[in-house]
């Protein structure tokens, strides 16, 4: 077996492969904006509309997001362990 890349060996591509390509408009940045100007940046109405698009998304009866995204997406039904689906 040749050596990885990382070991000294061959890069199998020549290019950065990204890992997406996010699409960010005005309204998004003007969204961000305005939570960060309000009083509420890490609780309040922002929060509970997050929480309940993603109950309506996953049709879970109940949601609750923390910073870690693993904890949000575990209590909807989104997660298998550690690894999100």
């Amino acid at each position: 077996m040749n050596k990885l890349a990382i070991d000294g060996g061959v890069p199998t591509r020549n290019t950065m492969l990204p890992y997406a390509h996010q699409f960010i408009d005005n309204d998004d940045v003007q969204a961000v904006i305005n939570v960060l100007k309000s009083d509420w940046l890490t609780t309040g109405p922002k929060v509970q509309e997050f929480e309940d698009a993603i109950k309506s998304y996953t049709g879970a009866k109940t949601g609750s997001c923390s910073q870690y995204r693993n904890s949000c997406f575990a209590r909807c039904g989104l997660c298998s362990r550690n690894r999100t689906r």
